[in-house]
């Protein structure tokens, strides 16, 4: 019943995050800080990146460049996404590094 949560939140706030992140930078912000508390778990993490969360992820790092909390949390959420091992080349092949060297800017 726990896992079935997890999968079903990742999936819920990735869709928050689609048709509401790119017009309320508090939707986007919201999202990534439950999918980073969602994706303390590898598995959860992977799950994340096989539904497209890195690609959402870096757009509303793009999209909300000015705004602190979004950069904020996509940062944090990106943070525990690298400390999973089979993320990193994920991480690396949707080039969201450089976003977050620039958000730390």
């Amino acid at each position: 019943q726990g896992k079935f949560a997890f999968h079903n939140g990742i999936t819920t706030f990735l869709e928050v995050m689609k048709r509401h992140g790119g017009e309320s930078p508090d939707a986007a912000e919201f999202s990534m800080l439950c999918l980073e508390q969602l994706c303390g778990s590898e598995e959860c993490g992977e799950e994340l990146a096989d539904k497209g969360g890195l690609k959402q992820v870096a757009a509303m790092l793009r999209q909300h460049q000015e705004d602190p909390g979004v950069q904020e949390a996509g940062c944090s959420l990106i943070g525990v996404l690298a400390g999973h091992p089979s993320l990193r080349d994920n991480l690396l092949g949707a080039k969201i590094f450089h976003l977050v060297l620039a958000a730390l800017q």
